[in-house]
């Protein structure tokens, strides 16, 4: 038989421990700071998170935009459905429309190569011309 269940605002709550005093280790919150701080050789672990934003200010299309969307201009391709393009099952059964949009988004600067490793796994890189 189970123990009865206690309600949370019963249950005894441990003491929280004093958090430790923060450490400025910039000089001031700006990119240039961090920056500074990563080229004098300061910086151990280093951890980018980023939001779906980041691509559109490199220059990439949105992926779901109506009408602007990466999504909404692959009709020509005949999909499934718009992410197929970037699905490995349907990759493995048809390549043709991934490699036809790689080369779009990056035109002149990437061949693609494949890459059998084990004849049982495909694998697929971008390789820098």
């Amino acid at each position: 038989m189970a123990a009865p269940r206690v309600p949370l605002k019963s249950r005894p709550t441990r003491a929280k421990a004093d958090p430790e005093p923060r450490v400025n280790v910039l000089k001031d919150g700006t990119l240039e700071a961090v920056a500074e701080y990563i080229n004098e050789g300061k910086a151990k672990n280093i951890i980018v998170m980023s939001g779906a934003g980041i691509s559109t200010a490199a220059g990439i299309k949105d992926f779901r935009s109506p009408g602007t969307g990466l999504y909404d201009d692959l009709e020509r391709f005949n999909l499934p459905y718009p992410e197929a393009v970037f699905d490995i099952s349907f990759f493995m059964d048809n390549p043709s429309p991934f490699f036809r949009l790689a080369k779009e988004l990056l035109p002149g600067h990437y061949r693609v190569c494949l890459l059998l490793p084990r004849q049982t796994k495909l694998s697929v890189r971008s390789c820098r011309l």
